[in-house]
C-alpha cells in the first residue's frame, strides 16, 4: 500500500464529506441553530450590498460627469485654439506681443493635458463601473489596450 488510499476509499471520502456537511446542517435546524447562523450573516450581507450599491453609483457619477467634463473641454480647447490663433494675428499687426501669444500657446496646450487626463478618468470609470456590475471581461481590457497602443 502507497503514500494514497485505495480508489474505493478516496472515491467515498467526498461523498461522506457532503453527508456529514447535510447531516450538521439539518441537525443545526433542528436544534434552531441555523436561524442564529442566518442572522449573525444579515449584517454582513446588508453591508457588502451597500458596499456593492456605493461602488456602482460612484462609477456611474464618474463615467457620466467625465463624458460631461469631456464636452466641456473639447469645447474649451476650440476657444483656446482660436484665442491663440487670434493673438498670433494681433502679434502680426503689432497689437500684441509675443508674451501674449506665449501664454496663449500654453492655454491650448494646459486645456489638451486636461482633455487627455478626462479621457483617462472617462475610460477608468467606465472600466469601474463594469466592475462594480460584474461585467468587466478580459476583452474590455484588450480594448482598451488595443486604444492605447494603436
Amino acid at each position: 500500500m502507497g503514500r494514497h488510499p485505495p480508489e474505493g476509499i478516496a472515491a467515498a471520502v467526498p461523498r461522506l464529506v457532503e453527508i456529514v456537511a447535510r447531516d450538521q446542517v439539518g441537525a443545526d435546524v433542528a436544534d434552531g441553530k441555523l436561524g442564529d447562523v442566518l442572522k449573525d450573516a444579515e449584517p454582513a450581507h446588508e453591508g457588502a450590498r451597500r458596499a456593492a450599491q456605493l461602488s456602482t453609483q460612484t462609477a456611474f457619477t464618474g463615467v457620466t460627469s467625465g463624458f460631461a467634463q469631456i464636452k466641456a473641454l473639447e469645447q474649451a480647447l476650440t476657444s483656446a485654439q482660436v484665442s491663440y490663433d487670434s493673438t498670433k494675428v494681433g502679434l502680426d499687426v503689432g497689437v500684441r506681443t509675443n508674451l501674449d501669444v506665449l501664454n496663449q500657446q500654453q492655454q491650448v496646450y494646459q486645456t489638451r493635458f486636461n482633455l487627455a487626463q478626462a479621457y483617462y478618468n472617462f475610460v477608468i470609470s467606465g472600466l469601474r463601473l463594469k466592475q462594480a456590475v460584474g461585467t468587466l471581461s478580459d476583452v474590455d481590457l484588450e480594448q482598451v489596450n488595443r486604444k492605447l497602443t494603436g
